[in-house]
């Protein structure tokens, strides 16, 4: 009996490391994902449609032309425990023109570049993941700290 509980005392923190990790790689797909069906949305609707980002994690995608909600997720629905950090800070938004580029947001504001995703529990050992988007509005998920080129997770700049 004393061995079982000492190999679930030893394994309690590495599992708690580990489901961070799974959070913050759901965090920023979610993310990822959600951008992708902006730009989507706006070449299928030839519309300008809009990507709001809030640091709760929520987020919506609309429609600006007729100013209806295409689809969001609530914050209720986030993993917990994940800060995101934005890039400018200023920024909350994309938007996309009917081809599926990036235009002005409509209320002036700079476009977000980068959104990073980390564990507010474990941030000393949990990788950050970040989400870049590029000039033309295409946007990837990959890893901060990778600092070797040829790794597939290095974050190029786009």
């Amino acid at each position: 009996m004393a061995i079982t509980v000492s190999i679930f005392l030893l394994s309690v923190p590495s599992y708690g490391e580990w489901m961070a990790k799974v959070r913050i790689r759901n965090t920023a797909e979610s993310i990822n994902m959600a951008i992708l069906q902006a730009r989507s949305e706006a070449i299928k609707l030839n519309s300008v449609v809009s990507f709001n980002l809030n640091a709760d994690t929520s987020w919506n995608i609309t429609d600006i032309n007729t100013n209806s909600v295409l689809n969001y997720k609530p914050s209720s629905e986030s993993s917990s425990n994940i800060s995101l950090t934005i890039l400018p800070t200023d920024s909350t938004k994309l938007t996309f023109n009917g081809f599926g580029l990036l235009t002005e947001n409509p209320d002036g504001t700079s476009h977000i570049r980068k959104i990073s995703a980390n564990s507010s529990v474990y941030n000393e050992v949990a990788t950050p993941l970040s989400v870049i988007i590029g000039t033309g509005g295409s946007s990837i998920v990959c890893d901060s700290s990778i600092t070797t080129i040829t790794d597939f997770r290095y974050c190029r700049a786009q």
